[in-house]
């Protein structure tokens, strides 16, 4: 049979025309990033590209840009590299017979994150691969790049001059000899490709043998131990299933149908060589459609053993799952291919990361906080190592003091948190880097000694660490015990552009436990029940428990569920459990959750909840414990006139601040429900701030202060300052005590306040077409009935009255503060009453009149009085009484007003 030889002749030793390359600026300026970093940078892949009207002559442009996808023909990993001096790499490029058919006269060299490295044009080259009698060429690219320091900072370590040679337009002859290479590059640009004659062959190099499934590499039985062979695919053409794999002597390593591949009818071994540093899940055997569990935890554990690396995913279809993935240190597993993993069963995660502690180790002098030292009993830590620090004190009790974080002293959670050790300082003291931010005790409390511990304690923490999930579509229905991705004891995890579903059932999507430095993140996706969603925290798509600097985040979005994101605290666990700190949620969405979109519980710390969307919730945010922030959200109910847009849940939300937030739709749209019970210390909840202000409220009934459970003396102090009402009122329930509410422009509503509220401040506010009066009390008749609220002669009940605008003051009724004829007609103000500047008292409409009872300024000076009904007394002129009475709008009011203190 004659051989036709397609586009050469065995014969001919041709020279083809040679061309410039250049290092591009990009490459430089990477170059030079990288060498000041310390970092290794990592060139890995040749673009070919065939560009219409491209000059070979013509030297490239510095600044070139990649060539348009459609001109693109193949994009390979780097076949060689090495190193000719200190300041010169080289890179080359094999294509085999197998390849084509195609043409290319543009080469291009790429680093990892797509950066072009370098750029050559070139005359058009074809290549062809062998089809029946039609043999076709081999050909190389090469590159050689100098840049000071270039074989350090790019860590290539083997010597060019043991391997480097041009396999360019040389011909595979299928008689039993390989390819070779016959002239040597070393510059870049210098293309010197050279046909290659049967008689160079015969004396030539032989090459790897290649295969085009690992089903036919198995099959032959002459494998040598050192011979190299070549996995073109796995299974199918184009699976990035392919490797190159050295042949070893049997049992060199554990079969993991990756790294090593048992070869029994050559009785050897193949070890995986990962040619361009890559390494696929489908290189270790997984296949889509399939259960992947072993092949994917293979992957897994040999980027482990080799300190870490990046597993890739190439498959679009779902790889079914029968065990969970066991993630490791420094272990990323990434698809730009939306690969699927599926789980196949009840009680199975997709994806787990399992740290751990070590032994307690007693705290044996009492640590404050503030501090940055620890005295411990005996000590294995060493600096750097992260420690778990644990108090004997039970955080929901009163033992913690002003650091309760909760009412119920039966959940077993102490004051805990991360820290990382700085240095060793002696043998029985080490210090952290950051000051601890709770009480370490050496005895408990009363309220904590019934407990599961018996002393502070620090624990060594080993965290599964430095990880990454990325681009994943996960699901499946993990039981309500577990997650699809489950993380206990992970740090700096990162899950990003994932699509997570639970398939509508009872379980969480995510969920993190004593993580520190956690993110889901990158437009994630997560969906949660859907149907018949239960209460339970068991139906919550994320939870973070007992964790640290956890975050949502990237504009995912959660759907479904029953709290979409829940911060919480880890109760179940006696010797552990402590709050989370500084965790919640930014810049992302919350849609349909049944309960609400956001909750922190009580026991925690700083939760944070910014900038983001609610919607269709019968609750947009609600926060329960210390130190929480809600702002630049914008909540909004698909029912109108339901639910709690920012639902405040306890008289322990100390230091919480609400703010900038857009409210709308919900029947309360911010209410703050002051609940407490005599278990939590009185100086934990006395003046009790919690700051509601810059909030903008459409529709709604009122934004509440709810009523404590029962009367109480506790000065819960809630401010709700500078804030834009429309159609919704404010409303001050009884015993809300020292209230403030003030600057506030409501449109369309009423301030209200109730019974028994001692320390209550009104004003000023801007109250626009009231629903009634523009301040009303808990009667009709009398705002202050029988003067119960704040009786005369009690030095802690008094009320401070502040202006009220209103652009209709004429046709408002009682369009000022406070109407009550028989307590305020008759005799002077009483005793603690504060009537700020402007304040306005108004009696009952008479005959369709309005009557002004008294004016004062802020030092008591009274200014305009009325002794009888209709009859003005002191200096100010008929007139001003008309002026108010006939104002207009709102800014004519104003006027008339001040023309009483001139």
């Amino acid at each position: 049979m004659k051989l036709i030889m397609r586009g050469i002749s065995t014969q001919q030793v041709e020279a083809i025309t040679m061309s410039i390359g250049i290092l591009t600026n990009a490459g430089r300026t990477l170059f030079a990033q990288k060498a000041a970093a310390g970092e290794k940078l990592t060139i890995d892949r040749f673009l070919l590209a065939n560009i219409p009207g491209l000059d070979s002559a013509a030297a490239p442009d510095p600044e070139e840009n990649l060539p348009d996808i459609a001109y693109r023909e193949a994009e390979r990993s780097i076949t060689r590299q090495g190193y000719v001096s200190a300041d010169k790499v080289v890179y080359s490029l094999y294509l085999g017979t197998e390849e084509g058919d195609f043409s290319f006269n543009w080469v291009g060299l790429l680093a990892e994150d797509d950066t072009l490295i370098a750029v050559r044009y070139i005359d058009t080259i074809s290549k062809y691969k062998t089809t029946g009698i039609n043999v076709g060429n081999s050909l190389t690219r090469n590159f050689m790049v100098t840049y000071t320091d270039a074989q350090a900072i790019t860590n290539v370590t083997v010597d060019a001059s043991t391997w480097q040679l041009s396999f360019d337009q040389a011909t595979e002859l299928k008689i039993g000899m390989s390819q070779i290479a016959n002239a040597q590059e070393v510059e870049v640009g210098d293309d010197d490709q050279k046909f290659v004659t049967s008689a160079k062959l015969a004396g030539s190099k032989r090459l790897p043998r290649s295969f085009d499934t690992l089903t036919e590499l198995l099959s032959v039985q002459n494998l040598k131990v050192g011979q190299k062979v070549i996995l073109l695919s796995r299974n199918i053409d184009g699976d990035s299933g392919g490797n190159t794999y050295k042949v070893v002597e049997p049992g060199t390593g554990v079969h993991d149908n990756g790294k090593f591949i048992d070869h029994p009818n050559s009785n050897v071994q193949l070890m995986g060589i990962f040619p361009g540093g890559k390494v696929f899940a489908e290189q270790f055997g997984a296949v889509a459609g399939t259960d992947c569990y072993v092949s994917i935890q293979a992957g897994i554990d040999y980027l482990f053993a080799l300190g870490g690396g990046n597993l890739l995913f190439a498959s679009s279809g779902n790889m079914k799952l029968s065990q969970s993935l066991e993630l490791r240190s420094n272990v990323s597993l990434t698809t730009y291919a939306n690969t699927g993993l599926e789980t196949t069963g009840l009680n199975i995660s997709a994806i787990r990361l399992t740290g751990s502690l070590e032994d307690d180790i007693e705290v044996t002098s009492e640590a404050s906080p503030g501090e940055s030292t620890i005295n411990a009993a005996t000590m294995s830590l060493s600096p750097n190592d992260w420690v778990r620090i644990s108090s004997i004190i039970n955080a929901n009790s009163p033992d913690a003091g002003q650091f309760q974080l909760g009412r119920n002293p039966g959940n077993h959670s102490y004051l805990s948190e991360f820290a990382r050790v700085e240095s060793i300082i002696n043998a029985v003291k080490f210090s952290v880097y950051e000051p601890i931010n709770f009480p370490y005790a050496i005895t408990p409390g009363p309220h904590s000694a019934s407990f599961a511990i018996n002393s502070s304690v620090v624990r060594k923490v080993n965290f599964v660490e430095n990880c990454r999930i990325h681009g994943f579509r996960i699901s499946g229905d993990p039981g309500s015990s577990w997650a699809l991705v489950l993380a206990r004891f992970a740090k700096d995890l990162v899950i990003s552009n994932c699509v997570i579903d639970c398939v509508d059932s009872v379980a969480n999507n995510i969920r993190l436990e004593y993580c520190l430095d956690c993110n889901i993140t990158e437009r994630s996706r997560i969906i949660g029940k859907k149907t018949s969603v239960p209460s339970g925290s068991t139906a919550n798509p994320i939870i973070m428990a007992s964790c640290q600097n956890c975050k949502v985040t990237g504009r995912s979005v959660i759907e479904f569920g029953n709290q979409s994101v829940d911060v919480t605290t880890e109760l179940e666990d006696q010797s552990r459990g402590g709050p989370s700190l500084f965790c919640g949620a930014e810049d992302c969405t919350s849609t349909m959750a049944s309960t609400e979109g956001f909750t922190s519980h009580d026991g925690n710390y700083f939760s944070i909840f910014k900038n983001l969307i609610v919607t269709g919730s019968d609750r947009g945010i609600r926060i329960r414990s210390f130190g929480d922030t809600v702002s630049g959200c914008v909540l909004m109910s698909n029912y109108p006139l339901s639910g709690i847009g920012v639902h405040i849940q306890e008289a322990a939300c100390l230091n919480s601040q609400v703010y900038d937030n857009t409210v709308k739709g919900y029947l309360f749209p911010i209410s703050w429900d002051l609940t407490y019970t005599d278990y939590y210390p009185l100086a934990r909840i006395n003046n009790n701030l919690c700051d509601i202000y810059h909030n903008s409220v459409t529709n709604g009934q009122k934004c509440f202060i709810a009523s404590p459970p029962t009367p109480t003396n506790i000065l819960f102090s809630p401010v709700f300052r500078d804030n834009k009402i429309t159609g919704c009122g404010i409303g001050v329930g009884s015993y809300a005590n020292g209230a403030s509410v003030s600057d506030n422009v409501v449109v369309g509503g009423s301030i209200y306040f109730g019974l028994d509220i001692q320390s209550l401040s009104l004003g000023p506010n801007t109250v626009k077409k009231p629903t009634g009066a523009c301040v009303q009390g808990p009667s009709i008749n009398n705002f202050i009935t029988d003067m119960a609220t704040f009786p005369e002669g009690n030095a802690e009940a008094y009320l401070t009255l502040g202006p009220v605008f209103t652009d209709d003051p004429k046709n408002t009724p009682s369009s000022g503060i406070i109407r009550d004829e028989s307590a305020f007609l008759q005799g002077e103000t009483p005793t603690n009453y504060s009537l700020q500047y402007g304040a306005l008292l108004t009696r009952q409409p008479v005959n369709g009149t309005r009557d002004l009872h008294e004016w004062q300024d802020s030092a008591g000076i009274k200014r305009l009085g009325v002794s009888v009904v209709g009859k003005l007394t002191g200096t100010t002129a008929e007139s001003v009484r008309d002026a108010i009475a006939n104002a207009s709008d709102i800014d004519e009011f104003k006027s008339a007003m001040a023309e009483l203190f001139h």
